[in-house]
């Protein structure tokens, strides 16, 4: 499975074939709103450009990514977070 988007964002073709460079960011809060310090984390890909102008990006790998982005998060704020 795909998900295609309008290669309309202002983002260029590379000489690799995508189309700009995205990421997936998660960070963490307390319940407070407050930001959890050093939780960040963001982890960078590329579209690819369709011969028709599109930019599609496999639907599993973007999953992975958010599910590592936030196992990342979690794992750095340790005690902080509360289960």
């Amino acid at each position: 499975m795909r998900v295609c988007l309008g290669a309309q964002r202002g983002r260029s073709a590379n000489s690799d074939g995508g189309c700009g460079t995205s990421s997936v960011r998660a960070s963490l809060y307390d319940r407070a709103g407050n930001y959890l310090n050093g939780t960040d984390v963001q982890l960078f890909y590329q579209f690819k450009i369709t011969r028709d102008g599109g930019a599609e990006i496999d639907v599993d790998k973007l999953i992975d990514l958010v599910d590592r982005a936030i196992e990342r998060s979690l794992s750095v704020a340790g005690d902080e977070v509360a289960e």
